[in-house]
C-alpha cells in the first residue's frame, strides 16, 4: 500500500471516528432504537440461529437492544474474543443473561467464558461486522487492527461460502463517498445503519 493511501485511510478513519464520538447520549439511544427497525426485518437476521454482534466501544452504535431482541426470539448471540493462540484472529463467545465480562488488552469487554465454548466464524450463521467508515459498494475501514479481515480471510478464498453471512453495522453518519479497497479487505455484501439498509451494487 502506498504511503498516500495509508495517509488517506488514516485521515478518513480519524474524521469518521470523530463523527460518532460527538454523538450525544440521546442520539446514541435513538440510533440503537432505530437500528431495531432496520436490522430485524432482514432475511439474513430472521433466518439466523447463531448471530455474532459486538459490544459497542469508541462511539460505535449500541447493539444492546438488538441483542435483547435476538435472545428473546430464541437466537444465540455471540461476541468476538481475541484468540491468543493465533495473533490478530477472533473467535466468538456466547452471551447469555448471566454472562460475566472482563476487559481485554484494548480495554474492550469480553465474556468470561471457557475457551472450549468459543466458536469459529464458520460455525455462525450471521456476523454483524463493526466498522469505522463505509461506502455504498461494501468497502469498509476498520480500526486498523485487521482482526476481522484476518479472521475471515480463509473463508473469503473458499469457492462456496454460504455462511456466515456478513453484514456491516454502523451509524449512518459513518458513510463516506468512496473507500479505496485493498487486496486484503473483506468486502461486505450489505451494511445496515440506524437509518437505512445498503446492499452492495455489483
Amino acid at each position: 500500500m502506498s504511503s498516500a493511501v495509508v495517509s488517506e485511510r488514516k485521515k478518513l478513519r480519524a474524521e469518521v471516528r470523530k463523527r460518532r464520538l460527538v454523538l450525544s447520549e440521546a442520539q446514541q439511544r435513538l440510533a440503537s432504537e432505530r437500528l431495531l427497525l432496520t436490522a430485524t426485518p432482514l432475511r439474513e437476521y430472521r433466518r439466523a440461529k447463531r448471530v455474532a454482534m459486538f459490544l459497542s466501544n469508541d462511539g460505535e452504535i449500541n447493539l444492546a437492544a438488538l441483542m435483547q431482541h435476538a435472545q428473546a426470539h430464541g437466537k444465540e448471540v455471540y461476541v468476538p474474543m481475541l484468540y491468543r493462540a493465533r495473533v490478530n484472529r477472533l473467535l466468538f463467545a456466547r452471551v447469555e443473561q448471566h454472562t460475566q465480562f472482563v476487559r481485554n488488552k484494548f480495554d474492550i469487554l469480553e465474556p468470561k467464558v471457557p475457551v472450549r465454548q468459543w466458536r469459529k466464524a464458520i460455525e455462525l450463521d450471521l456476523i454483524f461486522v463493526p466498522l469505522v467508515a463505509f461506502d455504498e459498494h461494501g468497502n469498509r475501514i476498520g480500526m486498523g487492527g485487521g482482526f476481522y479481515d484476518r479472521t475471515l480471510a480463509t473463508l473469503a478464498h473458499k469457492k462456496h461460502w454460504n455462511r456466515p453471512k456478513l453484514i456491516g453495522i454502523a451509524h449512518d453518519c459513518q458513510r463516506v463517498d468512496k473507500i479505496e479497497s485493498q487486496s486484503w479487505d473483506i468486502p461486505l455484501p450489505a451494511i445496515v445503519t440506524d437509518k437505512q439498509y445498503y446492499q452492495k451494487h455489483i
